[in-house]
């Protein structure tokens, strides 16, 4: 095959973990079959990256070519856009960079308030539930003696 007849796709690299090896996205539309919406549709392809150049993220064109190994069968011909991506791994991430940029004190400081808060709302509660039930406790005690007090008079009265 001459290289004007093999098939070129646009897409981005999803995966550079191999060596010579990139897996690139290419995102097409497709219409639904009932309703006709257009609908994003994925094609993943394994290709191959001779110089290790292409990162995730980078806009590359592919190109179909002979089989390479079991599932590659596409070539990077060009890097269309690279991506600047920092090279930190998640692991990497010192907390002590973060709490530099205040990042973590602060949520500190609003989960610390939070729970004052709440705490001071229930305290409100437990104290307004005591008042009630002292009120109760007094009611209760001036209902008995007015009830003593009647019983008295009305034994008085009998005699």
């Amino acid at each position: 095959m001459s290289s004007s007849n093999r098939k070129m796709q646009i897409g981005q690299i999803v995966s550079d973990k191999m060596d010579k090896t990139v897996i690139v996205a290419v995102f097409w539309r497709q219409p639904h079959r009932k309703y006709g919406k257009p609908i994003k549709r994925t094609s993943k392809f394994v290709a191959h990256d001779t110089n290790n150049e292409c990162k995730i993220g980078d806009m590359v064109r592919i190109e179909e070519t002979r089989p390479l190994s079991r599932s590659k069968r596409w070539r990077v011909r060009e890097i269309l856009k690279s991506q600047k991506f920092a090279e930190l791994q998640p692991q990497e991430i010192d907390v002590s960079l973060l709490e530099d940029q205040s990042m973590i004190p602060k949520a500190k400081e609003e989960q610390k308030e939070e729970e004052k808060t709440s705490d001071e709302d229930i305290s409100e509660a437990v104290d307004a539930s005591s008042e009630q039930k002292e009120e109760e406790k007094t009611s209760d005690e001036d209902i008995s003696e007015a009830v003593d007090a009647s019983s008295e008079q009305k034994e008085e009265e009998k005699t």
